[in-house]
């Protein structure tokens, strides 16, 4: 039974080292490839020389994860393909977290398990040259494949969480600028744009991004209900709809923007308020279980001494 058991981890180790080398060999041919395909248009050897140093400058410029991880997850992506028109919940995921990577959502499935056989052939692997105890090791290897699978779902749900908050930080702000921009003279899309270049975030990128389509042709009303779905932040899509509905009737979009930026101003007041009347009951268990007992210590504890040396010498 026992060597039973060690020759499945075994096939597992060289199962998970043997996948990784096919995919980096597997990456490194299609890449060549591609470099063939354009080495034929051209016809002098001094220009494929300098084009394959050219394209190898820009490869090893990448980072570490575009050149060696990436292609091997865009490889292992594949299987992951679904037919339909279903809506992929960690596409969505992807696109709020602000495409962490530039990764799709193949891409990223196939990291989750990557990380899970990655994980499962180490811990199999310190098991086998006798650093973890059997027993011990197989549930390391049980764990660490699970965290490794779970992880990366947690950090995706956490980089959209951060993402948000940033963009309710920077919203204030940089309403308050496009207001002042508006009242100026300029219009929407040109004060909006100059919003953008002087600013920096999640929220400007994706105020860029909504500007880039309407600029190929798409609506500014169907550009502004794609950002908002996007970024799923409830004042953005308050400030998002009165842009919407002062464009239909024609209102001052000024005036909506001065009333929203105060509103706004006011909410943000608001809950910093909140979160101070929220400190001294979050305060309130580090001050029993770590600052109470140091002050008893130290005011009774010489109290207590003399009371135990005086009983010690009766």
């Amino acid at each position: 039974m026992l060597g039973l058991i060690v020759a499945i981890i075994t096939v597992l180790i060289l199962a998970g080292i043997g996948l990784a080398v096919y995919m980096v060999k597997g990456a490194k041919r299609d890449v060549a490839r591609e470099r063939l395909l354009e080495l034929k248009n051209f016809g002098k050897e001094e220009q494929k020389k300098a084009l394959a140093g050219s394209f190898e400058e820009e490869q090893l410029e990448k980072p570490f994860f575009e050149r060696v991880i990436q292609p091997i997850l865009e490889r292992m992506a594949g299987k992951f393909k679904k037919s339909g028109s279903k809506e992929d919940p960690v596409a969505t995921l992807l696109i709020q977290a602000g495409n962490p990577g530039n990764l799709t959502s193949g891409q990223f499935k196939a990291l989750k398990l990557l990380a899970a056989m990655l994980s499962v052939s180490l811990m199999g692997f310190l098991t086998l040259i006798g650093i973890l105890p059997f027993l011990f090791g197989i549930i390391f290897m049980a764990v660490a494949a699970g965290m490794s699978f779970v992880a990366p779902q947690f950090w995706l749900a956490r980089q959209v969480t951060v993402r948000r908050k940033k963009m309710r930080k920077q919203l204030p702000d940089m309403l308050d600028l496009l207001t002042v921009s508006v009242e100026a003279g300029l219009g929407f899309d040109q004060a909006l744009q100059k919003v953008v270049e002087r600013m920096e975030g999640p929220l400007p990128e994706e105020f860029d991004r909504m500007l880039q389509e309407v600029k190929i042709g798409k609506a500014r009303k169907d550009a502004l209900k794609s950002m908002s779905a996007r970024c799923q932040v409830s004042e953005l899509d308050t400030l998002i709809s009165a842009v919407i509905q002062a464009d239909a009737l024609g209102v001052s979009i000024g005036q909506i923007l001065r009333i929203q930026s105060d509103q706004l101003r006011t909410k943000r007041r608001q809950m910093v308020e909140e979160m101070a009347q929220k400190l001294p009951i979050k305060m309130l268990f580090p001050m029993i279980f770590f600052i109470f007992p140091t002050i008893f210590i130290v005011t009774l504890g010489p109290i207590g001494l003399k009371v135990f040396r005086t009983m010690g010498g009766l």
